[in-house]
């Protein structure tokens, strides 16, 4: 009797051993398949087969870091179809459990609109929760709604509060934006010293905006002493990290051998790329490079065409460029009305060689009536910017003008600066 009852206690004890050491493996592993820190690294893995297993380890063991890690998965598409629903659902027990991880990224779906109807309150909501527990990307997005005024009253002190404990948390675009706010006087007083330190800093972070911005202040000479080859430098690292403007601003390196051995095609190389990207001043750039052939074979049709991009994009000056085109005929027809139309708009948007060619047509009578007045008033607008031809050219027809005429040019000139001052 004793014996059978050994025999019974002892099997019990077995199968209590192996129920244990199932419910081990039940909870560390689905099916034999993925572990827990596998499906922590790659829920998805090779095939559907691991994500199912993960996502069955995830439901069976709560775990907080697998639901985040599954969020990130289909929120970025990462071997699964993107679904910005799903994302959210895996986000949201982590974020409960107070994962600033979690917390941010619901945020920034709020805040884009991605998965859920865009709700800047929303978004402000998990973006503090995240930003309290010292989350760097969470306290950044706050101050980029304070600076922009996204549901909320633009307020340049509250972004710099947030920016500041950002950039404390060495993230290179909150320290990117300390340097503009520095550079503006936005809710500090102006001080190029202090946005050339963050400045610095961002672009040692590997922030390509910074690294234009700090390539502009050694071009310039703001806040530094001129330095055409710390610009170059600047500008090289923000253009292979692939910032558009600074594409555009190494072009321009290369092209006036500013910092470098001037260089045409490395210039076309580079405004082509920041052209391709929209930057308006590389397209006009890039089509003087074809009217010149600098760099490129001339080609006047193509010149054409980046002017008219140049234009769509917000260049004034291309407006100028696309009214000497048509007044040559150069890659397009001979349109004298085509060219006193885009000289008028460079000319009312206050580019000087516009003003300049623009009086020129009215000096003239090339496909408008003469108007000596108003071709003086037009050189003068220019002459006052500094624009040496318009200068010379004010000199010359004054030599055709009567005092009154000259004094009728004089008060429309002003009335022009008056209607177009800030």
């Amino acid at each position: 009797m004793l014996h059978k009852k050994l025999l019974f206690f002892l099997s019990l004890f077995a199968l209590l051993f192996l129920l244990s050491v199932f419910a081990f493996i039940g909870w560390d592993k689905v099916a034999g398949s993925q572990t827990l820190e596998e499906c922590r690294h790659d829920p998805v893995g090779k095939n559907k087969e691991n994500l199912s297993s993960c996502i069955e380890l995830a439901n069976a063991t709560g775990d907080s870091r697998l639901h985040f890690r599954l969020g990130v998965a289909f929120a970025n598409g990462e071997g699964v179809e993107q679904d910005y629903v799903k994302a959210l659902e895996w986000y949201r027990k982590p974020a409960a459990q107070g994962s600033s991880g979690a917390q941010y990224n619901i945020g920034v779906m709020h805040h884009n609109g991605q998965g859920v109807q865009q709700d800047y309150a929303k978004a402000l909501e998990w973006f503090t929760q995240a930003a309290t527990q010292g989350h760097p990307k969470a306290q950044y997005h706050i101050g980029f709604m304070h600076y922009n005024g996204q549901g909320m009253p633009q307020d340049y002190a509250k972004a710099y509060e947030w920016f500041s404990q950002a950039a404390a948390n060495d993230l290179g675009r909150a320290q990117n934006y300390l340097g503009t706010m520095y550079s503006y006087g936005q809710g500090v007083p102006q001080d190029y010293a202090k946005a050339h330190e963050w400045y610095r800093k961002a672009a040692l972070n590997h922030n390509p905006k910074a690294q234009n911005s700090l390539g502009l202040m050694y071009l310039n000479g703001v806040g530094v002493q001129k330095d055409y080859a710390e610009a170059f430098e600047w500008f090289s690292r923000g253009a292979e990290l692939g910032d558009s403007e600074a594409q555009s601003n190494l072009g321009a390196m290369y092209e006036k051998g500013n910092g470098v051995r001037q260089d045409y095609a490395k210039a076309f190389e580079w405004y082509q790329k920041a052209a391709l990207n929209g930057v308006h001043m590389a397209q006009h750039n890039l089509g003087l490079l074809y009217v010149k052939g600098e760099g490129v074979a001339q080609d006047y049709t193509k010149a054409f065409e980046w002017f008219g991009k140049a234009v769509r994009n917000g260049s004034y000056v291309a407006q100028n460029s696309l009214g000497l085109m048509y007044v040559n005929g150069a890659g397009v027809q001979k349109d004298t009305a085509e060219a006193f139309e885009w000289f008028s708009r460079g000319a009312e948007l206050g580019d000087s060689d516009a003003q300049n060619n623009l009086a020129v047509m009215y000096l003239l009578g090339d496909g408008i009536p003469k108007d000596f007045v108003r071709a003086y008033m037009w050189h003068s607008l220019a002459a006052n910017q500094g624009n040496q031809l318009a200068l010379r050219n004010r000199t010359e027809i004054m030599k055709r003008l009567t005092p009154e005429q000259i004094t009728e040019g004089q008060r429309m000139a002003r009335e022009w600066i008056e209607a177009h001052s800030d």
